[in-house]
């Protein structure tokens, strides 16, 4: 039996994914394909357009044979944070042989170098880091100085430093190597559409354009649009997007707001992402007048500090994601369970291989005794994700007690 895994958000399912999942079965001649996902929350540190159920069921009907959660604590974590996790989760299962991942230079050979470089920072690495930082740069910035200088780098090396996917490419890379696993990395050349490009294409946009388009409808109305979205993504997700209540980062605004009015910077400190500077900066800011989530990242933005990181910082503290728990989280080597989301009923002897096989507890069934603290705090995360969309659109969804796996 041969196992390939991907690791996925699928914010939403579009036709660039599909090709991924059909090239990852042909190239590594998988048996069965397993989806590592972000739940309702994720890594640029938003919510999920629609919630994790949907795409799990995008995902078994795209080709995926079972999906498994990416809990928020780290779907909503910095790459390296985001990749390690997933990574120990595959890894977790004991009989994944491949990882198959899209990248902007399609070249696993000059994503190893990088990663080799990153795996053994070196003191003198580290110094360079320092230095970097102490002008006032962030840190992906830094961190490509310090590549520089460590490094015979080329201007592919820079280049493949500044690509989103290749980012996390690497990231996967380093996680294999960190866990010593035996999972081989591949990787396929992502067509046409880049990840941030946010021009709507004829056939395969990324899902950043999509959202785009997506969050300007009003009431939902596809009909609205040309049949851009329709080129785009598989007809059962066009259906989806047509039922499904849109969630946007502006809408968790009233939730922040009176957090961050009611809390000390040193309380504010203990959220991940959010160093005391960064703690001193938002509520100076708070302080004197009100913003929705969108106005205050870019007033609390600096070089320092990217949008991307001020999004996932202020999203953990609505979703109270502490630097702590991370913590304890990478001293465990991160996964301490497996939760399953949703399977294909002929996938059964891939469920037996994983039952006889995984190294971590798989959780299918949610009852009340002995929740891992992630997994409480992911139910706890849907809940306040459930109450958005009740207070958006009188749509009350079911609470993860009750919800049940989805399968097909």
């Amino acid at each position: 039996m041969t196992v390939t895994g991907l690791i996925t958000e699928y914010n939403p399912l579009h036709n660039g994914h599909i090709y991924h999942i059909q090239k990852a079965k042909e190239i590594t001649k998988a048996d069965y394909i397993i989806v590592v996902m972000s739940g309702n929350f994720i890594q640029r540190g938003t919510p999920a357009i629609i919630n994790k159920y949907e795409r799990t069921y995008h995902a078994l009907l795209s080709g995926a044979d079972l999906v498994i959660e990416i809990p928020l604590h780290f779907s909503t974590g910095s790459a390296e944070d985001f990749s390690y996790y997933a990574l120990s989760l595959l890894d977790g299962l004991g009989i994944v042989d491949f990882i198959c991942f899209g990248s902007e230079c399609g070249d696993i050979q000059l994503l190893t170098k990088i990663a080799d470089t990153l795996s053994t920072e070196s003191i003198i690495f580290s110094k360079h880091i320092k230095e970097a930082l102490s002008s006032g740069i962030s840190y992906p910035s830094a961190r490509e100085i310090a590549v520089s200088k460590c490094t015979d780098i080329n201007s592919d090396m820079i280049s493949a430093l500044h690509s989103p996917n290749n980012i996390l490419g690497i990231e996967y890379i380093k996680a294999i190597k960190h866990f010593n696993s035996k999972i081989k990395p591949i990787t396929i050349k992502r067509e046409i559409s880049n990840y941030h490009d946010e021009n709507m294409r004829d056939k395969i946009s990324s899902a950043s354009a999509i959202r785009k388009v997506l969050y300007k409808l009003e009431n939902n109305n596809l009909s609205s649009l040309s049949n851009s979205i329709f080129s785009n993504v598989p007809d059962y997700v066009y259906q989806s997007l047509k039922e499904a209540p849109f969630i946007h980062l502006n809408d968790f605004s009233d939730i922040l707001m009176y957090k961050l009015k009611t809390i000390s910077k040193k309380e504010l400190s203990e959220y991940s992402e959010i160093s005391s500077d960064m703690a001193d900066r938002i509520l100076k800011i708070v302080a004197l007048n009100n913003y929705n989530f969108e106005e205050l990242i870019a007033k609390v933005k600096t070089k320092q500090y990217t949008y991307s990181r001020i999004t996932r910082a202020l999203i953990h503290v609505i979703l109270n994601v502490k630097k702590t728990e991370i913590d304890n989280a990478r001293k465990n080597k991160y996964a301490q369970y497996i939760r399953i989301l949703g399977f294909k009923k002929n996938a059964a002897p891939l469920l037996k291989e994983i039952k006889n096989n995984a190294v971590l507890p798989v959780i299918s069934k949610l009852t009340s005794d002995n929740i891992p603290a992630l997994l409480h705090s992911e139910i706890l995360g849907t809940d306040i994700y459930n109450t958005i969309v009740y207070s958006k659109y009188n749509i009350d969804f079911k609470n993860e007690y009750i919800r049940g796996l989805v399968i097909l």
